[in-house]
């Protein structure tokens, strides 16, 4: 896997899912982080490679990335997710060969997670009643996406005025889930509305305080 950052500066990192002995990954041990503003992506194991097993994702850190970030793969066995470490939103799915560009703002880790761990692409859109419902101040939203293609999940009152907007943007075929914190809110039924192609699915929730 080669990460890539705007300024066309990369990384080259390796992992497997077969167990790999200590003395091995110790050889691939890199120096501590470079000063602030110096790209750099590695394993938290602090190394270019990584061994993966069920529980233990391969997590890498970013350091210091200039928009947009490139991520380039080649995976012979196996198929993988890749994934936002700070929201766990799926960004591709490593299988083959390929490629995907991310914006950079505000990440700084990512997770890489065996398929089989996870589990397969969704075979269907779908939008899951939010918990917990009723609600204070925080719930969460749980849906999936069959195709990539933009996404919006918006949150609306009672007289059908926009309140937030939890997502706006293109995403991976995968399950997602986004919290929403209401502080500020008053008490009272919201609906939250998910679009996704041409799927679109509306629900209620309770805000109680």
């Amino acid at each position: 896997m080669i990460i890539r950052d705007g300024r066309g500066i990369e990384q080259r990192l390796f992992f497997t899912t077969d167990p790999v002995d200590e003395t091995i990954l110790s050889y691939f041990e890199l120096p501590p982080l470079p000063p602030e503003g110096s790209f750099d992506a590695r394993f938290t194991s602090q190394g270019l490679f990584e061994s993966i097993h069920p529980g233990k994702p391969g997590v890498v850190l970013i350091h210091s990335a200039h928009q947009p970030l490139r991520i380039d793969w080649d995976v012979h066995i196996g198929k993988y997710q890749l994934l936002s470490g700070k929201s766990a939103a799926r960004l591709a799915v490593l299988e083959g060969k390929g490629f995907r560009t991310i914006d950079t703002d505000s990440l700084s880790k990512l997770e890489l997670v065996d398929m089989h761990e996870k589990g397969e692409v969704p075979k269907d859109y779908a939008l899951i009643q939010n918990y917990p419902n009723p609600f204070n101040p925080t719930t969460n939203f749980r849906f999936s996406i069959l195709d990539f293609g933009m996404v919006t999940l918006r949150v609306y009152d009672m007289l059908g005025r926009e309140i937030a907007t939890l997502v706006n943007e293109a995403k991976e075929p995968g399950e997602y889930t986004i919290s929403w914190d209401a502080t500020g809110m008053p008490s009272g039924v919201y609906y939250y509305k998910l679009q996704a192609g041409s799927f679109h699915d509306t629900k209620a929730m309770l805000l109680i305080r």
